[in-house]
Order: structure tokens, then C-alpha cells, then sequence
């Protein structure tokens, strides 16, 4: 039906016009479902839904981000609503705490109002604290209507006996709820967050105290998205949907997302398999990558009309003004960065870097002797002398690099260097600088790998998110990718300048070269994400 439509100029491709034509024949309240590969036109597509399938229906683009929001909105109808799931809820829940999304829920804030708690020595305050905070937040992104023990996160940490888990929870679970009760009170003073308003939202929803005039609803992303946002998927009762994604791209799981495209029960199955964004050489590796190491089968196709380059050899690694490199690690982003500043370089954080904010924060606060207020990781903690004995012992060394970076730069220096960096316009910069989480839905003409992806990729029991992680880095680039550095892709590439690629890796060969992976390194990303 759609096979010899033009959509903004543009001819459909075959997998687009059966997308469209799928969506097209289906009825209210089924899903379609389209596995789309990096750069495979799923915007375009589900523009071209709304415009040429329901045009002047009024439609819901649930965006991943809110940079991601701009542009969709610049491309799609104006009878189509582009938001993201938080700006959903805040349009009709979350504006009338907005008083309360000014300040910020610390340990600090939430103790002054806390009932005490008999933890029987078992936890500090500021670990219980920091416990109970988190499962709110754990009931937040989830599906459930009640906060119950299977939200609790305890501290291992500060938990000093095994049978003692049961007894905390109960403690926790009852606390957690006290605060929810507080937070959810329209006369209440604590600042809430942003998916505590989300979750307001979606109750509503469920108990049929708000509906939504929508004919159409589609879900970008929906490889990674947290259990609320598929729970309003099946609420939006009474419309057609799609849920866009790619299940090789599912790297946030470690944060409380999903995979929505394995749990959604579609009603139709629809794919985009040709990747626009870059040339076939780079679709080749990205291949390889997913068929070696997850038996994928996937047979991802680059644009014929684009020419891109992948660089193997470090001699020839890319020093071209606005390149964007990524990296594993938050530890490996404060060394490029402080590399970039010495060789007079001006870099740019594509990642918000109040987070790197906080840590430094409290890493002086522990200096000083006092117990951060605002990490709830550095919270367990009372002094830098305990945080480096504890990374020093047998299960805590996982806190290494952040003492190395400390000891190495001090915390003025690299204060100051994110501030120099946070002051920095993406326009002026020389070099942009991200970690491989933070890069997702961004791209750049050249991209280069920095090392401490080998880390992750090392060994035969490699996780399959590492993996996802690594083809997310990859298929950022446009027209160039430098691996020179990041052996688990050039071992890859059967040699310099050829695009074809080697359908073995040889295992041996990395392990030989890349050093035993560090726990640590995942212990400071999370830490400082």
C-alpha cells in the first residue's frame, strides 16, 4: 500500500512502507513493534506513521530525553505531542510540586525529618538513610502499587551480619514507606524528585482517576526503559501504539531499565535493518561485534551512499578538531580530560558533570572528617583514612582508581578542570569528551575509542550489556572510527584500510595484551554515574 510513497522528499525503503502498512491495518489497543539497528531511520519512520497514516490524530512521542524532545519536535507535526515520560507526568502532576523540585532529597535533609529507627547498631544512620531512599526510588521506577521489602537496597557494606538482612528490610520497607506518604503530601515541605511526580502519574493512572486523549502513542527507545514507562504503555488505553528499539542497544539495566522489547506482547513485528547514520564498513564491525561474541545473526546494512573509515593503527589515530571520544569508564573520562587540558586543548563534557560535582564533594568532605551529606555511596564512610583502608582490603578495592585520581591530580585540580570544562560551549570546544552511556542518541563525523573498553571485553565470560555498551560506541560514528586503542574491535578488523571484517576474533591475542580486567573501574563508573 505505502511501497511507492515519498515521505519529506524521500522514497520509502521497503521496511518502512511494511511498517507503515502494518501500523495501518492494525486495530486500537494492539502494538507494533519495530527492531530498528543504530541510525535506521526509526525517527523518520514513525514521522512518517503520523503524518502519512494518522494524519491530524492527535499522537504521543515518548522521546528518551529531553535533547532527544527538541529534535523530534522539530520534525513531527504539531498535532503530535513529543515529550518524555517525565514531561508527561509533569504536565499533569508534576507542576504542582514544582516548588519542590527546586531543592535537593540528601541524607542530610531526609535525617532532620526521619522518625528515629532502633537498627540495633546493625547500620549507621546515613547508610539507613541512604537504604531508604534508594527504595523509594526502586518503587518509583517499578510496576508496583505498594512499597514492600522486594524494594529494599541494603548497603553490603555496612550490614555486618548475614541474618540480620531480614530484620533491616522489615525496618527499611516501613521507613521508606513514612517518606513516601511524606512526599506524596500536597502540604508537605521535602523536595521530591522528578520520578517521584512520575510515579504520582502513573497511579493515577491505574486507578482510573486520569485519562489521556490519545489515538496513537509511540515509545522510542524501548530497549531501555524502566518498568513504569511500559506499565503507562498498557494504560494508555484506547490508541494504536509502537514501540521503537533495538535490543543490542539495551545498556541501562544496571540502572533499573528494562527491555520492553522482550516483554511487550506485539501484536505486529516490523524491522529497519539499514543504518543511515554510516557507511558499511562501520555496519560490518558492528556486525561482527554482535555475531561473535552474542551468536546474534544480525546482518545490519550501512548507507550505500556514505564511505566511512575505521583506523587501526595508532600512528594515524585522529586528533581532528570536534572529535568525539567515548569512553567505559568515569575514571578513564578524568584522565582524557585532564590529558586534553595539559595539551592545550578545549574539551566539552557531553555528560552532566554535577555528578563528578557531588563525588569531588564529598571526597573533601571525608578529607575533613565529616561523612558526605549528598553520596549516598561515600555516605557509608567517616573518613578518607577508612575509605582507603577499605579499598585497600580484599573487598573494597573496587574503590582504587577514584584514591589513585585523588592522589594523582588532588581534588582543586580537578575540580577546577571540570569546572574550566563545565564552562565550556560544545562550539568552541576542540575535542568532546562522554562515556559510552552518556553518547546514546548522540553521533559525530569522527569518533574515537579510548582503551578501557578491553577491560569489560576480556575473557570468555564476557557480559552480553558490555557488548551492547561497545556497538552503542561504535555506531555513534559518521564518517570515521578510530579503534586503535580499543584492541576488542581492531582485533576485529583483519587489517588496516581493508572494510571487511574477520569473522573470529582471536581471544588469546587480547588477553595477552589487555590487562586482567579491573573490578574497580565498574565500581568508580557507577560511583561517579
Amino acid at each position: 500500500m505505502y511501497s511507492n510513497y515519498h515521505f519529506k522528499g524521500l522514497p520509502l525503503s521497503d521496511e518502512q512502507s511494511m511498517c507503515l502498512e502494518l501500523f495501518s491495518n492494525m486495530n486500537f489497543d494492539e502494538t507494533l513493534g519495530i527492531q530498528a539497528g543504530a541510525g535506521a531511520s526509526k525517527t523518520f519512520t514513525a514521522n512518517a506513521i503520523a503524518a502519512l497514516v494518522m494524519p491530524n490524530c492527535r499522537g504521543l512521542y515518548l522521546a528518551y530525553n529531553s535533547v532527544i524532545v527538541e529534535e523530534v519536535r522539530k520534525q513531527f507535526p504539531r498535532y503530535v505531542d513529543v515529550t518524555t515520560t517525565h514531561g508527561l507526568a509533569y504536565k499533569y502532576v508534576g507542576r504542582h510540586y514544582k516548588d519542590r523540585l527546586v531543592g535537593k532529597l540528601t541524607i542530610k535533609v531526609y535525617l532532620k525529618v526521619a522518625k528515629p529507627i532502633d537498627a540495633h547498631g546493625l547500620i549507621t544512620p546515613q547508610a539507613f538513610a541512604a537504604s531508604v531512599m534508594k527504595t523509594v526510588n526502586n518503587y518509583c521506577l517499578s510496576q508496583d502499587m505498594k512499597i514492600s521489602t522486594k524494594h529494599v537496597a541494603l548497603p553490603k557494606s555496612n550490614v555486618r551480619k548475614e541474618d540480620a538482612t531480614a530484620f533491616l528490610s522489615e525496618k527499611v520497607a516501613i521507613a521508606a514507606n513514612e517518606l513516601w506518604l511524606e512526599l506524596v503530601n500536597p502540604k508537605g515541605s521535602l523536595p521530591i524528585t522528578h520520578d517521584v511526580y512520575l510515579k504520582m502519574f502513573v497511579l493515577k493512572m491505574a486507578q482510573n482517576k486520569l485519562s489521556l486523549p490519545y489515538e496513537y502513542v509511540m515509545l522510542d527507545e524501548a530497549q531501555d526503559t524502566a518498568p513504569i514507562a511500559q506499565q503507562l504503555m498498557h494504560l494508555l488505553t484506547n490508541s494504536k501504539k509502537v514501540a521503537v528499539g533495538d535490543k543490542h542497544q539495551s545498556i541501562y539495566e544496571w540502572r533499573g531499565a528494562d527491555n520492553a522489547m522482550a516483554h511487550l506482547n506485539f501484536s505486529k513485528e516490523g524491522k529497519l535493518t539499514t543504518c543511515y547514520r554510516f557507511g558499511q564498513s562501520i555496519a560490518d564491525l558492528a556486525n561482527d561485534l554482535l555475531n561473535h561474541h552474542l551468536s546474534a545473526d544480525v546482518s545490519f546494512k550501512g548507507n550505500p551512499n556514505k564511505e566511512s573509515n575505521i583506523i587501526t593503527d595508532t600512528s594515524k589515530s585522529l586528533a581532528t578538531p570536534n572529535r568525539l571520544v567515548l569512553c567505559r569508564t568515569n575514571a578513564m573520562l578524568f584522565s582524557e580530560m585532564m590529558k586534553s587540558l595539559n595539551r592545550g586543548e578545549k574539551p566539552y563534557l557531553l555528560k552532566d558533570p554535577n555528578a563528578l560535582f557531588t563525588t569531588l564533594k564529598g571526597i573533601e568532605q571525608l578529607k575533613a572528617g565529616y561523612t558526605p551529606t549528598e553520596s549516598a555511596e561515600l555516605s557509608n564512610f567517616s573518613s578518607w583514612g577508612e575509605l582507603k583502608e577499605h579499598a585497600n582490603s580484599q573487598i573494597g578495592n573496587d574503590y582504587l582508581p577514584l584514591i589513585k585520581a585523588i592522589d594523582e591530580y588532588g581534588i582543586s585540580s580537578l575540580t577546577k578542570s571540570v569546572e574550566s570544562v563545565t564552562n565550556q560551549s560544545k562550539g568552541q570546544a576542540d575535542i568532546v569528551l562522554s562515556t559510552a552511556h552518556a553518547s546514546k542518541g548522540a553521533e559525530a563525523d569522527h569518533v574515537v575509542l579510548a582503551s578501557d573498553f578491553d577491560y569489560y571485553m576480556n575473557g570468555a565470560d564476557i557480559e552480553d550489556s558490555e557488548v551492547n555498551l561497545l556497538y552503542v560506541a561504535l555506531t555513534r560514528a559518521k564518517n570515521t572510527l578510530d579503534v586503535a586503542q580499543c584492541n576488542a574491535l581492531r582485533r576485529l578488523v583483519k587489517n588496516e584500510g581493508n572494510t571487511s571484517i574477520a569473522k573470529q576474533a582471536s581471544t588469546n591475542e587480547i588477553v595477552q595484551q589487555v590487562a586482567k580486567r579491573n573490578p574497580a573501574l565498574e565500581r568508580l563508573n557507577l560511583l561517579l554515574s
